[in-house]
């Protein structure tokens, strides 16, 4: 495809996913911001953070600076969503009260 995540290549080529794709498919986001920026066309529920821990290209153990940097701007329940709900759902991860 030749178009560098993020730009507007990227956003057709992930427009023209099917919605089964959507209903079906996770996309995981550490380093870059694409997963982020392109969470309307992905799908919200469909992106999760992960640090990639533990490769040597990890963002451990500054992981907490990279989610700030990544995810500025994007709304609080946008963000809970990606970086803590979405995989919760996904492996039924029960709350801690």
């Amino acid at each position: 495809m030749g178009a560098a995540p993020g730009d507007d290549a990227s956003a057709a080529v992930l427009a023209g996913i099917p919605q089964p794709a959507h209903q079906l498919c996770y996309v995981t986001t550490w380093f870059e911001k694409a997963g982020f920026r392109l969470r309307s066309v992905i799908g919200v529920e469909n992106i999760m953070w992960g640090s990639e821990f533990p490769r040597e290209t990890s963002t451990w153990p500054e992981s907490a600076k990279f989610i700030d940097r990544k995810s500025e701007g994007i709304p609080d329940a946008d963000r809970e969503r990606i970086l803590f709900q979405n995989a919760a759902d996904l492996y039924k991860v029960l709350p801690v009260h």
